[in-house]
C-alpha cells in the first residue's frame, strides 16, 4: 500500500499469464518497460488512485510490461489487483490475447481452480 491509500496485489495466474519477450521491446520503448515482477511496485510508486491508473491504461500511457525469468522459471505466470482508499478496485492481466484489465467490483480476488 502506498502513501495515498492504493493497495496493490500480485498472484499467480498459472497456464494463463504471457508476458512480452523482453526482445520485443526496442529503442526509446525501452525506457517504458517494466518485468512483471516490478509492476505492483511501479504502479505504488506512481499512482495514487486506480481512477488515475485506468486513465494511463486508457491513453496507452502504461509501460510495457516483459517476461523476467526467475527463481529457475522461464515465467512467473502472474496478475495484479488493485484497490483504492474509496473503494474501486482493478484486475490487470496479460494472457495469449495481451494485456487486458477489469473493475473488480467484489473487493476481493481468489483463484477458482
Amino acid at each position: 500500500m502506498n502513501d495515498q491509500g492504493l493497495a496493490a496485489s500480485t498472484l499467480y495466474f498459472t497456464d494463463y499469464a504471457k508476458f512480452k519477450d523482453p526482445a520485443e521491446i526496442e529503442g526509446e520503448r525501452c525506457q517504458a518497460a517494466v518485468p512483471q515482477t516490478q509492476v505492483s511496485s511501479y504502479v505504488l510508486a506512481k499512482y495514487r488512485s486506480v481512477r488515475d491508473l485506468k486513465k494511463d491504461l486508457k491513453k496507452g500511457k502504461f509501460p510495457k510490461v516483459w517476461n523476467q525469468e526467475d527463481l529457475g522459471q522461464d515465467t512467473i505466470p502472474v496478475h495484479f489487483v488493485f484497490h483504492d482508499f474509496i473503494g474501486q478496485g482493478l484486475v490487470l492481466e496479460y494472457t495469449k490475447e495481451g494485456m487486458r484489465y477489469f473493475d473488480n467490483t467484489v473487493g476481493a480476488m481468489t483463484k477458482l481452480s
